[in-house]
Protein backbone atom coordinates (compact mmCIF):
# COMPACT_ATOMS: atom_id res chain seq x y z
CA UNK A 1 0.00 0.00 0.00
CA UNK A 2 1.63 3.24 -1.41
CA UNK A 3 -0.45 5.38 1.18
CA UNK A 4 1.36 3.35 4.23
CA UNK A 5 4.33 3.75 3.32
CA UNK A 6 5.03 7.07 2.07
CA UNK A 7 2.07 9.39 3.68
CA UNK A 8 4.47 11.21 6.20
CA UNK A 9 6.65 12.08 4.01
CA UNK A 10 4.00 12.94 1.10
CA UNK A 11 1.33 13.82 3.03
CA UNK A 12 1.02 17.22 0.81
CA UNK A 13 1.02 15.63 -2.56
CA UNK A 14 -1.06 12.92 -1.82
CA UNK A 15 -3.70 15.41 0.07
CA UNK A 16 -3.52 17.51 -3.10
CA UNK A 17 -3.87 13.98 -5.43
CA UNK A 18 -6.80 13.21 -3.72
CA UNK A 19 -8.79 16.75 -3.67
CA UNK A 20 -8.23 16.69 -7.55
CA UNK A 21 -9.74 13.28 -7.49
CA UNK A 22 -12.77 14.09 -5.25
CA UNK A 23 -13.26 17.52 -7.62
CA UNK A 24 -13.47 15.52 -10.64
CA UNK A 25 -15.58 12.77 -9.13
CA UNK A 26 -17.97 15.92 -7.82
CA UNK A 27 -17.97 17.14 -11.15
CA UNK A 28 -18.54 13.79 -12.87
CA UNK A 29 -21.35 13.45 -10.39
CA UNK A 30 -20.32 9.38 -10.37
CA UNK A 31 -20.81 8.44 -6.61
CA UNK A 32 -18.54 5.25 -6.84
CA UNK A 33 -15.75 7.26 -7.59
CA UNK A 34 -16.85 9.42 -4.66
CA UNK A 35 -16.86 6.53 -2.28
CA UNK A 36 -13.66 5.86 -3.82
CA UNK A 37 -11.86 8.76 -2.96
CA UNK A 38 -13.36 8.30 0.60
CA UNK A 39 -12.16 5.33 1.38
CA UNK A 40 -8.68 6.15 0.00
CA UNK A 41 -8.77 9.55 2.37
CA UNK A 42 -9.74 6.83 5.39
CA UNK A 43 -6.87 5.15 4.76
CA UNK A 44 -4.59 8.31 4.65
CA UNK A 45 -5.77 8.87 7.87
CA UNK A 46 -5.31 5.62 9.26
CA UNK A 47 -1.37 5.32 8.08
CA UNK A 48 -1.54 8.92 9.77
CA UNK A 49 -3.09 7.99 13.16
CA UNK A 50 -5.88 10.06 12.54
CA UNK A 51 -8.71 7.65 14.10
CA UNK A 52 -11.14 10.85 13.99
CA UNK A 53 -10.37 11.13 10.22
CA UNK A 54 -10.55 7.52 9.20
CA UNK A 55 -13.93 7.24 10.75
CA UNK A 56 -15.30 10.33 9.45
CA UNK A 57 -14.09 8.84 5.66
CA UNK A 58 -15.61 5.77 6.15
CA UNK A 59 -19.01 7.11 7.40
CA UNK A 60 -19.48 9.32 3.97
CA UNK A 61 -18.25 6.27 1.88
CA UNK A 62 -21.14 4.28 3.63
CA UNK A 63 -23.53 7.45 3.36
CA UNK A 64 -22.90 6.95 -0.92
CA UNK A 65 -22.29 3.24 -0.99
CA UNK A 66 -25.82 3.50 0.74
CA UNK A 67 -26.92 5.90 -1.64
CA UNK A 68 -26.24 3.28 -4.64
CA UNK A 69 -27.89 0.35 -2.80
CA UNK A 70 -24.26 -1.15 -2.81
CA UNK A 71 -24.54 -3.51 -0.45
CA UNK A 72 -21.15 -5.72 -0.41
CA UNK A 73 -19.71 -2.28 -0.50
CA UNK A 74 -21.98 -0.85 2.26
CA UNK A 75 -21.31 -4.43 4.21
CA UNK A 76 -17.49 -4.42 3.91
CA UNK A 77 -17.10 -0.66 4.79
CA UNK A 78 -19.48 -1.10 8.22
CA UNK A 79 -16.68 -4.19 9.14
CA UNK A 80 -13.94 -1.65 9.01
CA UNK A 81 -16.07 1.04 11.00
CA UNK A 82 -16.56 -2.00 13.75
CA UNK A 83 -12.76 -2.73 13.84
Amino acid sequence: MLIAADAVAERSRIESSLGEAAGLAQRMDTLSLQATVCTTRAQLAHALGDDAGRERELREALRIYTEMDATGWMERIAAELAS
